[in-house]
Order: C-alpha cells, then sequence, then structure tokens
C-alpha cells in the first residue's frame, strides 16, 4: 500500500504556477491621496520625479474627475485610487481645482509612472528583465513617453543588460528597448550612459569564447552608428581587436606570410565577417575613423581587400573566404574609399 500511494504521488502532476503580473502593469499616478474631512479627494503628497509633477500637479489640489467618473463625496479611498492604477504611460485624463475648493478647475493629462518599469529592468532574474525590456516596446510607444522613460532612468538598466555576458537570450530584447529610447533626439544626456556601455562590449569581443564574440560584434553592430558609442568603442580599441596581429579577427582568419612561405590562417567561424560588416559601419561615421582602420598597425584596407579577393589574392587556395563574406568586405570597402 505504502509503495502504491508513492507511485500515485509522483504521477500527479504538478499545478502549473499563475503568471505574475507585471509591476509595470500597476503603476500609480505619482501622488498621494486623502479624503478629507467633508470627504473631498484631495492630492496629499506629488513625487517630484513624476510625469504629473511636471504637469502641474501639487499637494491640495482637489480631484473632481478621473477619466469619465465623477468623483462623489461617498466613495471610498480605495476606488479612487484603483482607477489611476494601470499600465506605465498610461494617459488618464484628471479635473481638478487648483489649490484647494476655491481655485480654478482644469484638467490635466496625467501619465502613470515609468518607474515601476524601470525598476523591473533594474532588479530580478534575467528571464524577467528581458520580458521587461519587450514590455517597454508596447508601453513606450510614443515620443512623450520615451522622454518620461528616459527621465525614470532607463538608459542605465538597459545598457546594462546588453553587456551583461549571461544575458544572450535578452540581448536582442535589449536592444530593440534601447533602439525605441533613442528615437527620441536626446543625445547629449545619453552620451555617459552609452560611453559607459561601449567598453565593456568591447571587452566582450576581446576577451569572451566565440559564443560571446559573436554576441558582442553583433550587439556592436546594431548601436555602433549612435555617434556618442562609436567615438567610446573606437578609444576603446574595437579597430584593433577587428585587424590587428596577434589576435585581430580577420587578420587570424586569413592566410599569413611566413619566412617558409604562405601559411593558412585559423578555421573561419563567421566571426571575421561580423567584423568585415563592423568596419564598414565604422567607417561611415568619421574621417578620423576611417584613418584609425586603416592605420600602419590596423591595414583594415589591405585586409578587406584580401577578404574580397578571395582565392585570387597572393595566398591563392588557402584563403578560405566565402563568397557572403567577401561581399560584406567589398561593401566595407566602399564605405573606406
Amino acid at each position: 500500500k505504502k509503495v502504491r500511494a508513492k507511485k500515485e504521488k509522483r504521477g500527479k502532476k504538478k499545478k502549473e504556477k499563475a503568471e505574475k503580473i507585471h509591476i509595470a502593469t500597476k503603476a500609480g499616478p505619482g501622488f498621494t491621496m486623502m479624503l478629507d474631512n467633508s470627504g473631498t479627494c484631495v492630492v496629499q503628497k506629488v513625487n517630484k520625479k513624476a510625469p504629473a509633477f511636471t504637469r502641474g500637479v501639487r499637494a491640495g489640489d482637489v480631484i473632481l474627475e478621473i477619466g469619465d467618473r465623477i468623483i462623489e463625496k461617498t466613495d471610498k479611498l480605495n476606488e479612487i485610487k484603483g482607477l489611476l492604477v494601470s499600465n506605465s504611460g498610461t494617459v488618464v485624463p484628471v479635473k481638478f481645482i487648483k489649490g484647494g475648493k476655491k481655485g480654478e478647475q482644469a484638467v490635466v493629462d496625467v501619465v502613470l509612472e515609468f518607474a515601476p518599469l524601470v525598476k523591473s529592468l533594474k532588479a530580478g532574474k534575467l528571464d524577467a528583465r528581458g520580458k521587461s525590456a519587450e514590455l517597454s516596446l508596447t508601453l513606450v510607444d510614443e515620443d512623450f513617453k520615451r522622454e518620461m522613460f528616459y527621465a525614470a532612468g532607463a538608459i542605465v538598466p538597459l545598457c546594462k543588460l546588453l553587456t551583461d555576458p549571461k544575458a544572450a537570450k535578452q540581448a536582442a530584447a535589449g536592444v530593440d528597448a534601447l533602439r525605441n529610447l533613442m528615437r527620441v533626439a536626446m543625445w547629449d544626456e545619453c552620451q555617459i550612459a552609452l560611453e559607459v556601455m561601449g567598453k565593456p562590449l568591447v571587452n566582450l569581443v576581446t576577451k569572451g569564447g566565440l559564443a560571446k564574440k559573436t554576441i558582442g560584434l553583433d550587439l556592436l553592430l546594431r548601436v555602433c552608428l549612435f555617434e556618442p558609442i562609436e567615438r567610446s568603442i573606437t578609444a576603446a580599441g574595437i579597430v584593433e581587436t577587428c585587424c590587428a596581429l596577434p589576435k585581430g579577427l580577420i587578420a587570424l582568419a586569413l592566410p599569413r606570410w611566413t619566412p617558409k612561405g604562405w601559411r593558412a590562417g585559423k578555421r573561419q567561424t563567421g566571426l571575421e565577417t561580423k567584423a568585415a560588416n563592423l568596419l564598414g559601419a565604422l567607417s561611415r561615421m568619421s574621417h578620423a575613423t576611417r584613418q584609425v582602420i586603416n592605420n600602419g598597425i590596423n591595414a583594415g584596407v589591405m585586409l578587406l581587400i584580401r577578404m574580397f579577393q578571395r582565392k585570387d589574392e597572393p595566398a591563392g587556395n588557402l584563403n578560405e573566404t566565402k563568397a557572403d563574406a567577401g561581399a560584406v568586405a567589398l561593401e566595407s570597402l566602399q564605405w573606406l574609399a
């Protein structure tokens, strides 16, 4: 009987846990409310960092309507609060009497805070942070929301998500969220965070294994056309990582000349193609960057020419560059020219 009971217990399927409600779907207005002695709903405190403060909501303002709902003196406080809880970025029109019961009436479009969404990007497991980055694409869909998302501190946790070597699965969502945020022209304010992001990405390519190098190059290719990060990664040595011997990704994949003649390069992994593509992208940015690519240390133009020539280069059949890689090298040469 005991054995049978144990088998029955083992056979029972575990109940699937219900998916937790994301905190960004329970965002508030950025101010607290109270009911005075007469039952009137009054703004108690306003967070100075919240969108509501920048739109003029102040302590002492009387709340008359929230959306289509007229606030009655018989309403309970929790019911009123519930009218101002929804997804981050939701716009709720609220009618106030400014400064108290004898002030002027005004309707303010209250934007529910992005602080919960940013908080979910900063802490928790990588899967949860990746889902938060994905969710931001839906919630942060207008320019004024992008500005508020940035003001709430979104850029630093997004950059950290991208540069975390363990966050390979979350990288694409992080890049898309960052690119969405960058659609607002705020380059000067973002410059510091983007520059901080550049060096860890270069280190990922320089010191990581094949998987980390691949992730790093893909991320760099997606964000290097932002001027602040282009300057940062060039200064951090990304061009040398791609070109210069003894560990340049392109140089290692091509045959090398020795006193005993030509010797085959290392087995091609696709990194050399990504590196050539990145050089082309960087070449679009400035003349100074083009000079770094083709200086005496890197000799980027010669490496790309050899990639394009493939078996027609001096090393002949030892050059194992594939046709698609040769096409990428040609395109990059056009940008360098």
